[in-house]
């Protein structure tokens, strides 16, 4: 299905490869109204198949100058649509709403992108300001995959005096990790930051080795809330009301994710920067969510003249 998505007058052509999800089509509104009239996007919708002779009819059709790409499945679509065509492989590419982007995109050529991930710091500082207690000591699962984001989020969280302590699921794995031996490495893993290392609160990750259906149930709504420690999550839904695994959540703030998109852009077709040259920027702007449920659940208090400060109070009534 293509879709025009701006005005009929337009300087520069962008083809949205994306599932038509609530979600995406906030970060393409924010794109959209961000860029204005003198670009025009349409958009190619693939959420329920990946299918290159449409991508390739698509491509003919509305001859893009560049591809905007949200998901794994478009970014799958452009590594494939490159290596069919030179064009394509020179077009600038910019990629968001992925887990790890960088990662998943590491094939494609001249991209620039926006990471989906709300980075720890943001995560632990935000909770740290709304918590009555003091937060100095925060442990985190993670596979080594993950290693350079632990290591910068180490070094970020070392300045505001607050220690990150890490728990790599996977560095000595004898096998390959299944979801079954994540859970039970993290149960081994879970004393040992609780116990010995006395972490005050846990980072989860949004890894799904780490959380996942199975996970949730038997373990973060299990050994971890027994231990009564707040965990701070990296999704809405995950602090929700329903789940209730965290305390508190910073979820991206998905309008201005494609406004941060659309910066990247502007940079590449007004001011004539490679994608590549600006690469792949962190997150800026976040939505947060507390749990009170949670909060009483765990005994944790927080600072009542903070809580006006969270985008979204949750309680039951």
């Amino acid at each position: 299905m293509l879709v025009a998505c701006s005005g009929a007058i337009a300087e520069t052509r962008l083809l949205c490869i994306m599932p038509m999800g609530p979600y995406f089509q906030k970060s393409l509104s924010g794109i959209s109204v961000e860029l204005g009239s003198k670009y025009h996007i349409d958009t190619l919708d693939v959420s329920k198949a990946e299918n290159l002779d449409v991508a390739l009819a698509t491509l003919k059709k509305v001859k893009p100058e560049g591809l905007i790409l949200m998901d794994t499945k478009a970014i799958r679509i452009a590594g494939l649509l490159q290596a069919r065509d030179s064009a394509i492989l020179a077009m600038p590419k910019f990629v968001l709403m992925t887990l790890q982007a960088d990662t998943a995109a590491k094939d494609l050529k001249n991209v620039a992108g926006v990471r989906f991930e709300v980075p720890g710091y943001t995560l632990v500082t935000g909770f740290r300001a709304i918590s009555s207690s003091d937060v100095t000591k925060v442990g985190v699962f993670y596979r080594k995959s993950f290693q350079s984001v632990i290591d910068n989020s180490t070094k970020l969280l070392a300045k505001e005096k607050i220690e990150l302590v890490g728990a790599c699921i996977d560095c000595d794995a004898a096998k390959a990790l299944t979801p079954e031996l994540a859970i039970k490495t993290m149960g081994k893993q879970l004393k040992v930051l609780v116990k010995e290392k006395n972490v005050q609160a846990i980072w989860l990750l949004a890894d799904n080795m780490i959380i996942n259906q199975e996970s949730v149930s038997s373990f973060w709504l299990g050994k971890v809330a027994r231990t009564k420690k707040p965990v701070l999550v990296p999704l809405e839904n995950l602090a929700s009301l329903q789940i209730g695994v965290g305390v508190y959540a910073a979820d991206p703030d998905y309008e201005e994710l494609g406004t941060q998109s659309a910066g990247q852009i502007v940079q590449v077709f007004e001011e004539e920067t490679p994608a590549s040259d600006i690469g792949f920027e962190p997150l800026i702007s976040v939505k947060t969510i507390l749990n009170l449920d949670v909060a009483k659940r765990l005994g944790w208090q927080i600072k009542q003249d903070k809580v006006s400060g969270i985008s979204k109070v949750l309680k039951s009534k």
